[in-house]
């Protein structure tokens, strides 16, 4: 769309103007179905028929959108935002993990596969912050140790302690996992839960969803789906009420799995089956560590050149305000977050960082995208440096910031190279730059760490 109406930079001011006096001045003549109307007719040689589509069914809103008094254009958002497409054109689908799928959104989501086991594998060497690193992930470290075994945990309660400790941070993380899976879904969401032949109190996302469901958990005849579409306007308008999700039953048929394919099983496994109300229960303790990461998130936000940010406490603690926080908690975290601005971000977030590089370097935070490679995907970039030559982006570098905890560089580029990269192909395609001229940055505000991600396929041509 963007060469269509002349725009080279989402920064030239100039050109923004003109195209918004052109909308508004069309708005006015022909109403928000002309402009939509327009649009179609501009973009229709570019887009596929599942494009087109989407195009049509807006402008039909449009239409009778037009014939109300005074409706104004965010209602029209909101309307097209909230009402579903009753006959979509077939569409891609991605098939990706939970941890692929962070910071992504889809109009529809079916979760499968969620009988993994939430203890994964343990770490050979286990370094243990003690009890205080349970909420500080910088807290000293108490113990390196080899991974115990169970006659040795038995045997020396520092040991047990440590492991407990090490298995509670893995069901966190499940149950963090499981969070973000369940929320990926803008309109429709699909739970496919398999049947269980026995009963099962194995520590997994499905036990979970089924304790939370009020489900049978064994001797249930096919698998059970259970649906969710959005609520509309009428379901907001009412909030006393909350929409429940849909359910019927389907008869699934699993293809046997090769007894070489089977997973051992060891009856030594049984006694540690856990109560999945009270993993819920716990989850919910660490609902406070979530709202810290919105916080830090919100703070950051204000930051457009380290060096350049001056905010006082009680400017942040007016930004933490909207989200629950009380003076005393913004103080909590007050001073590590100025510690943070003046260490390793004061680096990353500093012009001095991009001195070597041609243009004028410009920031855009919390910046929203939207591409079509693999089905319609959305997400929101929490920062994005672009270099600007003669007005025109000649590169840029995607920064995300992280609250959770990792341990080394490694772990923290194995867990999100897959999101950092879905931004910098969505922001090379957006600026029309070649992928190698744009960049990605990771900040772990509570490990320390900041990571620069290579571009693989330079680094393979190399």
């Amino acid at each position: 769309l963007a060469p269509l109406l002349a725009l080279s930079s989402p920064f030239d001011a100039a050109a923004g103007q003109r195209v918004a006096r052109d909308v508004r001045e069309r708005i006015a003549r022909e109403g928000i179905s002309g402009l939509v109307s327009w649009l179609r007719k501009l973009l229709a040689p570019q887009l596929a028929e599942r494009g087109r589509s989407r195009l049509e069914h807006m402008e039909r809103l449009a239409l009778g959108f037009d014939q109300q008094p005074d409706g104004r254009i965010p209602e029209f958002i909101r309307l097209v935002q909230d009402t579903a497409i009753t006959e979509p054109a077939p569409g891609t689908v991605s098939v990706l993990t939970v941890h692929k799928a962070k910071g992504l959104e889809w109009d529809a989501v079916v979760l499968v596969d969620l009988e993994h086991s939430w203890k994964g594998r343990t770490s050979q060497i286990v370094v243990d912050r003690g009890e205080a690193g349970e909420s500080d992930p910088l807290a000293p470290v108490q113990t390196v140790t080899l991974w115990p075994s169970e006659p040795l945990q038995e045997l020396d309660p520092r040991l047990g302690a440590i492991a407990a400790r090490q298995k509670a941070t893995c069901i966190r993380e499940a149950i963090s996992g499981l969070y973000v899976a369940l929320t990926r879904a803008r309109r429709h969401l699909e739970i496919v839960l398999p049947n269980q032949p026995k009963a099962s109190e194995a520590l997994n996302s499905a036990t979970i969803l089924r304790s939370a469901f009020g489900l049978a958990t064994a001797g249930v005849d096919g698998g059970l789906l259970k649906s969710w579409e959005s609520g509309g306007k009428e379901d907001r308008n009412q909030s006393s009420r909350r929409s429940a999700p849909v359910s019927r039953r389907v008869q699934l048929s699993f293809a046997p799995v090769p007894d070489e394919l089977r997973g051992a099983h060891a009856p030594s496994r049984s006694h540690q089956a856990e109560d999945a109300r009270a993993i819920l229960r716990e989850s919910a303790l660490h609902a406070d560590a979530r709202t810290a990461g919105t916080v830090w998130h919100a703070w950051f936000e204000t930051v457009e050149w380290s060096e350049e940010w001056k905010l006082t406490d009680a400017e942040l603690e007016a930004r933490a305000r909207p989200f629950g926080w009380s003076p005393e908690q913004c103080r909590e975290h007050l001073s590590e977050f100025r510690k943070w601005m003046s260490g390793p971000a004061a680096a990353a977030l500093s012009r001095k960082r991009y001195q070597g590089r041609p243009g004028l370097a410009e920031v855009a935070r919390e910046w929203g995208l939207a591409w079509n490679t693999q089905g319609l995907v959305s997400g929101r970039m929490d920062r994005v440096v672009i270099g600007l030559i003669d007005g025109k982006p000649a590169w840029a570098e995607v920064l995300d910031f992280k609250t959770d905890r990792v341990q080394s560089r490694e772990e923290a580029v194995d867990r999100y190279r897959a999101q950092i990269d879905a931004y910098r192909h969505a922001l090379a395609r957006c600026l029309r730059l070649p992928l190698a001229s744009v960049g990605g940055l990771l900040l772990f505000v509570k490990s320390g760490l900041v990571c620069e991600l290579e571009d693989k396929a330079a680094n393979a041509e190399q």
